[in-house]
């Protein structure tokens, strides 16, 4: 058999470089997983095929996806490979219960008891994971609120708090009504997306005991409860098919998220430990491979414990610090409160590569397609956002300005706006006179007006009534003062000039012909459309000039899913 490294070598040298970025040659990293399998019991064997394609899985994961915040997206562990089935194919004594049932121990009486209805199918496409389901995920770090008594505490990156799309942030739980509970928006997180749906008694259960089967059927849900594949048997001799969690423990089985025990049985109202939580967390994300430590990161964690590397990979991704005497304490029962906020902690937010593209996930965790992405979001993103700390912000009809203080984006402006008579144009395929608007980023290199300086902290010109931008070869794109007339604008002559900002279009280089004169500007009395500049009201206009900086940026796309590229 080839040993481990070699396998590693084989499934591509981008595994290698990952394993080695950490400072530990393969080989001596390999070797650490062997040791560690060889001390595993047959429940949690981290088999060397797993390795192997764990290393091939890792190749697949750019250097600023594993840098960034710890925040990604989940694994196919997810389910997106599971054989999606109809109804009317499901052979009889194979009926699916009630998956928006309630979850914990079927009540008496409850849908799920009885084991009889049909799943929801059509919540499959509107919960389960896209294609962001083959990458690991550790965020936000919100509600880090303690597992106890532990220090698991951490306000949300402020990223994050602009992730939160939709979120209402409340539940109707009679036992979680406390927004300063450190379980609060974990709780709310997982109410309103369906991952619990509480008691008959209106209570979530915050500090009860979570069994292993609760924590399979959160997982399930969590990954948008996909149909598994039809068996003739249980694949657990105490699972049988009428039980209340038997299709999300399936799923799990044949995901590999458990293996239950040696003796055939699954222990299905066992608690689950907060190792066991760990293992089955890992496992859903697709086994991630952690960044190798040279020592365990709790006290009362060996490193030839079972859960070791499940361990280290939630401890690395902040879905568990741990208490504050520095343990784990692997063994301790896992309260539902508890597992809920680890959950939380591993749904993607805001911008994560997925097979090489930035994509958005709101507060679910869910992929949200670029149009309907927040344009205050894009500005993470935005190459032009990290030139300024001001931008004007053009898409269609909608202008803003935002501004960065701190470190933190927030929108100074908005406002109505109009543009060319033709629409918009690329910059480097715009013309003279074909009355479009350029799109692309630009400087905005001075304010202009026929009066004295309105307030603006921008470099200023007065026009007089020599005035002209320029149309000439010689001068083209230019202010020119002349006492002879100049081709291009006679800037006097046009009221929409009362206040003014020259954009950077054409400019540095200038191309003749390309266009000329493109200013942010007052509109017209009569119309919105311009001959290719942008128009505002004059009071936005004037508010503009005085919240405006020197240093400042334009950027002009027709919608915002053009953002991204400037």
């Amino acid at each position: 058999m080839k040993p481990i490294w070699k396998k590693l070598l084989a499934a591509g040298c981008a595994a290698a470089v990952l394993i080695t970025s950490q400072g530990v040659p393969v080989e001596a990293a390999a070797d650490m997983y062997e040791t560690q399998a060889e001390t595993l019991p047959a429940d949690e064997v981290y088999k060397e095929a797993d390795i192997v394609e764990e290393a091939s899985a890792a190749a697949d994961v750019s250097d600023e996806v594993a840098a960034r915040r710890d925040v990604n997206a989940g694994s196919d562990a997810a389910g997106s490979d599971v054989n999606i089935r109809s109804d009317a194919a499901l052979p009889d004594g194979n009926i699916q219960p009630n998956a928006a049932g309630l979850d914990g121990t079927a009540q008496p009486g409850s849908a799920e008891s009885e084991g009889t209805a049909q799943p929801d199918v059509s919540e499959l496409e509107e919960n389960a994971y896209s294609d962001a389901a083959q990458f690991d995920a550790a965020g936000p770090e919100a509600a880090n609120g303690a597992d106890g008594a532990d220090s698991e505490g951490e306000a949300f990156a402020e990223e994050a708090e602009e992730a939160l799309v939709g979120a209402t942030g409340s539940t109707n739980f009679s036992d979680v009504q406390d927004p300063s509970h450190p379980y609060y928006k974990a709780i709310c997180w997982a109410a309103e997306t369906g991952i619990t749906k509480g008691y008959e008694d209106g209570t979530f259960g915050i500090d009860r005991t979570c069994t292993r089967s609760e924590m399979m059927m959160f997982l399930w849900r969590m990954a948008g409860k996909p149909l598994p594949k039809i068996v003739p048997n249980s694949p657990f001799s105490d699972v049988p098919k009428t039980h209340a969690h038997y299709w999300a423990i399936l799923w799990a089985s044949q995901k590999g998220i458990t293996k239950g025990y040696s003796d055939g049985t699954f222990g299905p109202d066992k608690a689950c430990t907060r190792g066991e939580c760990m293992m089955f967390i890992w496992r859903f994300k697709g086994k991630p491979l952690p960044k190798l430590v040279s020592e365990s990161p709790f006290s009362d964690l060996s490193t030839k414990h079972d859960f070791y590397w499940a361990i280290v990979w939630g401890s690395q991704k902040k879905i568990t610090n741990g208490f504050a005497d520095g343990t784990f304490r692997v063994d301790t029962k896992c309260t539902r409160g508890q597992i809920v906020t680890f959950l939380y902690r591993t749904i993607p937010t805001g911008w994560v590569k997925v097979n090489g593209e930035q994509r958005y996930f709101d507060a679910y965790g869910r992929m949200l397609d670029d149009s309907k992405v927040p344009p205050i979001n894009y500005l993470s993103i935005m190459s032009t956002a990290k030139k300024t700390n001001q931008i004007i912000m053009v898409i269609g009809h909608n202008l803003m300005l935002f501004s960065k203080s701190n470190g933190k984006w927030t929108k100074v402006i908005s406002s109505y706006c109009g543009y060319g008579q033709n629409g918009f144009k690329l910059a480097n395929e715009r013309r003279e006179g074909d009355k479009t608007t350029p799109i692309g980023s630009f400087t905005l290199p001075l304010a202009f007006g026929p009066g004295k300086n309105p307030g603006t902290s921008m470099t200023y010109r007065q026009i007089t009534k020599n005035s002209y931008w320029s149309g000439d070869y010689d001068t083209y794109n230019t202010w020119v003062e002349s006492s002879y007339r100049v081709p291009g604008e006679h800037l006097i002559d046009y009221v929409e000039y009362k206040y003014a900002m020259a954009i950077g279009f054409n400019m540095n280089p200038t191309v003749y012909k390309r266009g000329s004169a493109i200013f942010l500007h007052c509109k017209s009395a009569d119309r919105w459309y311009t001959s290719g500049c942008v128009s505002v009201p004059e009071d936005v206009m004037l508010t503009l000039l005085k919240k405006t900086k020197n240093g400042a940026y334009m950027v002009i796309v027709p919608e915002r899913t053009m953002l991204r590229n400037y």
